[in-house]
C-alpha cells in the first residue's frame, strides 16, 4: 500500500522523499521522525527537511512534545489540497498554451505560404488532420469534390468553425450518413449533394488547391497529395467540374 500511495502522492505533486514520509505518517498515524525516516527509507540527514516542508504546505502537523512528532492530516485534506494545486496549475498551463498557440499560429499566418508542394502520410487520418488545418484558412468559401470514408469525423471541428466564420461551405460526393447528421446540424452555410465522381479535391476562397493524389479506398504504406495556395487556373478547373456535378 505504501509504494502505491507514495506513487500516487508523487503523481499530484509530492517529490520522492516527501511522498514516502507523508504515506508513512499515514500508517503510523503519528510518529517522531527518526521512525518516519526508518519507515519511509528516507535517509535522517534529509527527513527533518521533508517533515518542516510538509508542514509549510498544510499536509502534516507539529506537534509540540518532547520529543517532537508529526501527524498527516486527513487524506480527503491531503488529497483536496493538492488537487487544487494541480488544477491551477492546469488552468494556468491552459492559458499559457493558449497564448503561445495564438503566437506560434500568428507567425505561421504571416509566413509566405504560396509554394506548391506535394506531401505524403503514412496514414489516413493524417491526410484528413491536414486538411482540416487547410480548412481553417479559409475566410469565404470552401468547394469540395469528396470522397468521405471513416475518418470523415477528423473534419467535423474545421467545417463547424467555418460555417461560425460565415464562410459558405458547398460539398458534393460520397458522404457517409453520420457525415450529413452532422453537418445537418451546422447551419444554412453548409451544403452537401450526392455523387458519384470518384474525387478527393478542395478548393479554397477560389485559389488554393488541396487534391487527393492516392486512393484512400486502398490500403497503402502512405498516401500522396498536393496543395497549390495559388493556382486559380487549377480551381477554376475544379470550381467547373464541381458546378457540373452539382447540377446534375
Amino acid at each position: 500500500m505504501n509504494q502505491k500511495l507514495s506513487h500516487f502522492l508523487g503523481t499530484i505533486g509530492l517529490t520522492e522523499y516527501e511522498a514516502k514520509t507523508l504515506a508513512t505518517l499515514f500508517r503510523l498515524k503519528e510518529a517522531e521522525s527518526p521512525l518516519v525516516a526508518a519507515e519511509s527509507q528516507v535517509p535522517k540527514t534529509r527527513v527533518y527537511d521533508v517533515l518542516d516542508t510538509l508542514v509549510e504546505k498544510g499536509l502534516v502537523v507539529e506537534i509540540a512534545s518532547r520529543p517532537k512528532k508529526y501527524r498527516a492530516m486527513k487524506a480527503n485534506e491531503v488529497f483536496g489540497k493538492l488537487l487544487a494545486e494541480k488544477q491551477g496549475e492546469l488552468s494556468q498551463w491552459n492559458e499559457e498554451a493558449r497564448i503561445i498557440a495564438a503566437e506560434i499560429e500568428t507567425q505561421r499566418e504571416g509566413e509566405p505560404s504560396n509554394e506548391e508542394k506535394v506531401l505524403k502520410v503514412k496514414s489516413r487520418t493524417d491526410f484528413y488532420k491536414i486538411l482540416a488545418q487547410e480548412m481553417d484558412t479559409a475566410h469565404e468559401r470552401i468547394t469540395g469534390l469528396t470522397r468521405l470514408d471513416a475518418h470523415h469525423h477528423i473534419l467535423h471541428d474545421s467545417l463547424k468553425r467555418a460555417t461560425e466564420r460565415n464562410v459558405s461551405i458547398k460539398l458534393t460526393g460520397e458522404h457517409p450518413e453520420g457525415f450529413k447528421e452532422k453537418m445537418a446540424t451546422y447551419g444554412e452555410n453548409i451544403h452537401l449533394q450526392d455523387a458519384t465522381h470518384g474525387m478527393h479535391a478542395y478548393v479554397i476562397d477560389g485559389k488554393k488547391v488541396i487534391m487527393l493524389l492516392s486512393d484512400l479506398a486502398q490500403d497503402r504504406p502512405e498516401y500522396h497529395f498536393a496543395i497549390w495556395p495559388e493556382n486559380t487556373a487549377m480551381a477554376q478547373t475544379l470550381e467547373h467540374t464541381f458546378q457540373r456535378h452539382w447540377n446534375e
